[in-house]
């Protein structure tokens, strides 16, 4: 999670290889920096990061390492979702995978929070796409996949001010938080439940969510994210006249 000493390191040795055709070595740096880049960048420079992605998307494909591409298409958090492209790029990696698979279940699970962001699709088709990437994470026993697909529903229903099915689908996933190292998707829902219960004037629930995103913000390092969490435990001291 030491994002800005990666950036370095990545950017020096993808420097080295600048002049020589893109392969395994050079497609693994991308990815690479496309990850230091997402914990770094402000989310509108985030289309660098994107560009980044879809380079060692597009080497990986290209060599039907259908492993690695997904692993790229399967990287996007909620920040990266919001990008058109970043919804191109899981769409392609849908196209690799066989249907019912466990990898199908990963992408989905990222797509389904991308159609929304994008407003492509309607609120059943989107729905179909996350309670079917919930079946298969349930159905392989892929814990941190279920976990992300529950987050995913948490933003999707809160954002629609749909608080309920918000909060109870963060609960949800916050309850596999211990059974998975994920900080990311952690931190996603317990922002929605914070989110929720300031709202709704559960100012003490709020309060128990708080300092445990904090901590996994700090933890992941990632600049969306720890502004984020502190912004949230900003609401809820000030809320509490801290």
């Amino acid at each position: 999670f030491a994002y800005a000493e990666a950036l370095d390191f990545f950017e020096r040795a993808l420097a080295i290889k600048a002049d020589r055709p893109v392969d395994g070595e050079t497609a693994a740096l991308l990815f690479g920096l496309g990850r230091a880049q997402i914990g770094t960048l402000k989310v509108d420079q985030l289309d660098e990061a994107l560009a980044t992605l879809g380079r060692a998307f597009d080497y990986y494909a290209g060599v039907s390492d259908i492993d690695r591409a997904v692993a790229v298409a399967n990287f996007a958090g909620y920040e990266m979702t919001r990008h058109a492209g970043m919804s191109e790029l899981i769409a392609r990696a849908l196209e690799l995978v066989q249907s019912g698979t466990l990898q199908e279940g990963r992408l989905l699970s990222r797509y389904g929070h991308s159609l929304v962001e994008l407003g492509g699709e309607s609120n059943k088709e989107v729905q179909e796409v996350l309670d079917r990437a919930l079946v298969i994470a349930r159905r392989e026993g892929d814990i941190a996949c279920e976990m992300r697909t529950l987050a995913s529903m948490a933003t999707i229903a809160t954002n629609r001010l749909s608080y309920t099915e918000g909060l109870d689908r963060s609960l949800e996933a916050i309850s596999l938080a211990d059974r998975v190292d994920d900080p990311r998707t952690e931190v996603q829902a317990r922002y929605h439940v914070v989110t929720v219960q300031t709202t709704n004037g559960d100012l003490e629930g709020a309060k128990r969510q708080a300092l445990p995103m904090l901590e996994a913000a700090e933890k992941l390092r990632d600049h969306f994210w720890l502004a984020s969490a502190l912004w949230k435990n900003e609401i809820v001291s000030r809320l509490g006249g801290d």
